[in-house]
C-alpha cells in the first residue's frame, strides 16, 4: 500500500512504533494547509514558520494522547490555532488576527488595480468579522477543512460552526457587493 493512500490513523500508528518515515508523510500531507492557515492568521512569514514547527513538535509530544479516530488533521489545526491565540495573548494583540490574501496577479494596470482594491475590501470585511466567524471562514475556505473538523478544532457543536459560517457570510454579503466577494471566496 502506498504511503499516500494510507490514512492518517495508520500513519500515526506507524509513527508510534518508531517508523520515522510515517511522520514525514504526515508532515508532507498537511504542511501546506497548516502553513497557509498560520500565515493568514499571523501575517508574518518567520512567525508562521516558527508556529508551524512548534505545531508539529507539539503533535509529536502529544502522540500518546491521540486516539486513532481518524481526526489527526483536526488535532493538528487545533494545536496551530491555540498557538496563534497564545502568541496574540502574549503580545496583547489578539484583536489583530487578520486574513492576508495574496496580491492580484500582474497584468493590465487598470484591472490589477480594481482586483487589488476588491481584495483589499474583502480582506477588510473578513478582518472585521468576529474572531470565531473569521476563523471558520479561514479554516473552511482557505484551509479546506470540513465544518465537522472546524467544530472539533473550536470545541463546539457542528451546528454552532455552521451558524458562525452563516452569520459570517451574511455580514460579508452586507459589507460587499455580490460580484466582489463571490469570486474571492
Amino acid at each position: 500500500m502506498s504511503d499516500e493512500l494510507t490514512n492518517d490513523a495508520e500513519l500515526v500508528s506507524r509513527w508510534r512504533r518508531g517508523e520515522g518515515y510515517a511522520a514525514a508523510v504526515l508532515l508532507r500531507r498537511h504542511q501546506a494547509a497548516v502553513w497557509n492557515f498560520l500565515l493568514r492568521q499571523v501575517r508574518h512569514r518567520a512567525l508562521a514558520e516558527d508556529l508551524l514547527q512548534e505545531t508539529f513538535l507539539r503533535v509529536h509530544r502529544r502522540l500518546g494522547e491521540y486516539e486513532e479516530t481518524g481526526r489527526f488533521r483536526a488535532l493538528l489545526f487545533r494545536i496551530a490555532r491555540n498557538l496563534c491565540i497564545d502568541h496574540y495573548r502574549r503580545t496583547s494583540r489578539l484583536a489583530e488576527i487578520e486574513l492576508s490574501l495574496e496580491p492580484a496577479a500582474q497584468g493590465n494596470p487598470e484591472t490589477d488595480s480594481m482586483a487589488g482594491e476588491r481584495v483589499d475590501r474583502l480582506r477588510k470585511a473578513i478582518s472585521d468579522l468576529p474572531e470565531l466567524q473569521r476563523e471558520v471562514v479561514l479554516l473552511h475556505t482557505y484551509s479546506g477543512l470540513t465544518f465537522r473538523e472546524i467544530a472539533e478544532i473550536q470545541g463546539c457543536p457542528l451546528g454552532t460552526t455552521l451558524g458562525r459560517m452563516h452569520y459570517a457570510l451574511k455580514r460579508l454579503r452586507k459589507a460587499l457587493p455580490r460580484q466582489e466577494w463571490i469570486h474571492e471566496l
